[in-house]
């Protein structure tokens, strides 16, 4: 394993070039201790399954702010660690939610409809969730969007052109 980190850097320096193979050689080496390490985070096989993968991903993405030279190994696991973290505390905000939702339900209530849980999951009421938005014209409204829209590369731009 001594020659391990060259043979990194130079596939590396190729899936920097483009060379697709060379990153896929990447996955192969390390696909097992990323899901090793994910599973240890959120402790559920297909959850680490996604994470290694999406950690995969966000890793080649990143592949050209990567300092050749540097271990290949921690950097990676880093950001599949990392990912697994993000997909424990998502599955922890959406048991919260469910929680929230099925408050006051008791077995053999009727479910609530759609529309219902849409309003209680945004924590708004039926009788003011469209209020801000209501326009006195018969015809069809288009609403300003003022969030950011993420790019791939990290950049972020404004969807409304600013």
């Amino acid at each position: 394993m001594e020659g391990r980190p060259k043979d990194d850097s130079v596939l590396i320096a190729r899936a920097q070039r483009g060379d697709t193979a060379a990153y896929e050689e990447i996955v192969q080496r390390y696909q097992q201790i990323a899901f090793r390490t994910a599973y240890v985070i959120t402790g559920s096989s297909a959850d680490a399954e996604d994470a290694a993968q999406e950690g995969f991903v966000k890793a080649y993405r990143a592949l050209d702010r990567f300092r050749l030279g540097a271990d290949l190994r921690p950097w990676l696991l880093r950001i599949v660690a990392n990912e697994a973290r993000n997909r424990v505390r998502s599955s922890g905000r959406r048991h919260q939610l469910e929680l929230r939702l099925t408050e006051g339900f008791r077995p053999g209530d009727a479910a609530p409809s759609p529309e219902a849980v849409a309003v209680a999951a945004d924590g708004l009421t039926s009788n003011n969730s469209w209020q801000p938005w209501r326009r006195r014209s018969n015809g069809p409204q288009l609403l300003p969007i003022y969030g950011e829209v993420s790019s791939e590369g990290g950049r972020s731009a404004r969807a409304d052109g600013a």
